[in-house]
């Protein structure tokens, strides 16, 4: 028998639902559509976009009509200028959840330089860098103690996405470092959440599905706090096509199965899942 849990957390968070509203609703009224990068981190639901009519381009240059919808993760102010000069309507997708740590950072960027955990590559933390540049540090979540810069007083905050016992050991890294420490919760929330329910199947399920892209820093984020806490088998997956029949193998008859997904997964594919791999159950 096979027992099914899936996340109360699942599907769109909010900043990813708006972004995508906002691509639909532009597609509907006959705009042509592009984003710098994935709208979302999920190269399936992208797809799915795309052959509606919204144009993925790797470079504003690449760009010369229409609409430019600023992504969830957001864009550096000077590409949006440069967009606007070349007389491109700028929809701004970006989470408002981001925006409010955005002029958060603007706001201190004349008083404290600034550490941010997070991976430098990720189109979020290039984004708040950006805004204040030669003050912000990006630090990996490794957290060296030799990456910390010298300074007198310091500002510290997160990839919205990490873990906050990241930020919890950034903290305490800095106390025996600087005099004046500004310590910025800029974990969202809803992350927090999706991270605490995470945990909680992983040590009640035989086998974990963890549903999203494979380039979405929340989902892999997921998948390692899987990973770190009880037996349970943790398998990643971007579409039901993955799902593999061995994985839910086990000597006695009875199991349990988790299911949950990163923010950028719809949460109609979440259901679609959970209906397959109980479909499939009955023929192993």
């Amino acid at each position: 028998m096979i027992k099914i849990k899936v996340a109360s957390r699942s599907g769109f968070c909010l900043g990813v639902k708006r972004a995508v509203k906002l691509a639909e609703t532009l597609l509907q009224a006959g705009k042509t559509v592009s984003t710098v990068g994935h709208l979302i981190h999920n190269p399936d639901f992208v797809q799915h976009l795309e052959s509606r009519g919204l144009n993925t381009i790797s470079r504003l240059d690449q760009c010369n009509e229409g609409v430019l919808l600023v992504r969830s993760h957001g864009m550096e102010s000077s590409l949006i200028k440069e967009a606007l000069q070349k007389g491109l309507e700028v929809v701004d997708g970006t989470c408002p959840f981001l925006l409010a740590v955005h002029k958060r950072v603007a706001s201190l960027k004349d008083r404290y330089n600034m550490l941010l955990v997070g991976d430098a590559r990720h189109a979020e933390v290039k984004c708040i860098k950006a805004i204040a540049p030669g003050k912000i540090k990006v630090i990996p979540p490794t957290l060296s103690p030799c990456d910390l810069p010298v300074s007198s007083r310091i500002a510290i905050l997160s990839q919205s996405t990490q873990p906050p016992e990241i930020l919890k050991r950034l903290n305490h890294l800095c106390l025996d470092k600087y005099f004046e420490i500004l310590t910025i919760n800029s974990i969202c929330k809803e992350t927090v959440k999706r991270q605490t329910e995470a945990v909680s199947l992983a040590q009640e399920c035989d086998v974990i599905l963890v549903v999203g892209g494979k380039i979405s820093a929340n989902t892999n984020h997921l998948k390692q706090l899987c990973q770190k806490v009880g037996n349970s088998k943790v398998f990643h997956i971007e579409t039901e096509k993955e799902i593999q029949s061995e994985w839910f193998k086990a000597e006695n008859t009875d199991l349990t199965v988790g299911i949950l997904s990163g923010a950028s997964t719809p949460g109609q594919q979440i259901v679609e899942i959970a209906e397959r791999v109980k479909k499939r159950f009955d023929n192993f």
